[in-house]
């Protein structure tokens, strides 16, 4: 009996043992001690990609946001130390917002760990002051020249213009030749090549007395 008790003792041991693994320690634990793979390692930042909006307009905001990258092109940094803008009549930056001022366009940069990105960011719309100078009265059937007088936006400039009555030819360059039996209202419309627009009407009358156009 002895014996029995002594063997089936022994059994329960090995069994433990083996249950164990190898000294004692489980295969759950050889699990948890085993590394879980190479550590990501991060180098310093070398390079900053800047995002804003690519086009505002006048008068409206958006935000911006600047990552820094290692020379592998990993993920380094968020933090911005400094924004700035290339132009601040066309646009200011200040802590992640740009704000557009005025038609035109504008480099906006930031810094991240020492290093500066950049982006461009275009304003576009607003108002041109637009008026029309020329005679009036003029004479019957006789060809006027009238001219667009136009201030504010930023690029080259187009002109649009409509005759209520009579007939004329855009010159080009902002001048419009006219004639008409009868009062007439001419219009132009302007816009520039950063979609600032303006407009503005000129009545004129007829007169047999009216000096004669000098065009």
């Amino acid at each position: 009996m002895r014996i029995t008790k002594r063997w089936m003792g022994m059994l329960a041991t090995t069994a433990l043992l083996a249950g164990c693994g190898e000294h004692g320690v489980t295969s759950a634990d050889k699990r948890a001690a085993a590394p879980g793979g190479p550590r990501l390692t991060v180098g310093p930042t070398t390079s900053v990609t800047v995002a804003c909006p690519a086009k505002l307009e006048i008068g409206t905001s958006g935000p911006c946001i600047a990552f820094g990258y290692d020379s592998n092109g990993k993920f380094a940094s968020s933090t911005v130390t400094s924004w700035s803008s290339s132009n601040t009549s066309v646009a200011t930056v200040s802590g992640g917002t740009v704000s557009a001022v005025a038609a035109g366009s504008a480099t906006i940069s930031a810094t991240v760990a020492g290093v500066t990105g950049s982006t461009t960011v275009t304003v576009v719309g607003g108002s041109l002051t637009v008026s029309i100078s020329g005679q009036s009265p003029i004479r019957s059937n006789v060809l006027c020249a009238y001219f667009a007088n136009v201030s504010g936006g930023n690029g080259t400039y187009s002109y649009s213009w409509t005759q209520s009555a009579g007939t004329g030819s855009d010159m080009g360059g902002g001048e419009y030749d006219a004639k008409s039996t009868t009062g007439f209202t001419l219009t132009v419309n302007v816009s520039d090549s950063n979609g600032a627009t303006g407009s503005a009407s000129k009545s004129v009358s007829i007169s047999s007395s009216a000096f004669v156009c000098p065009i």
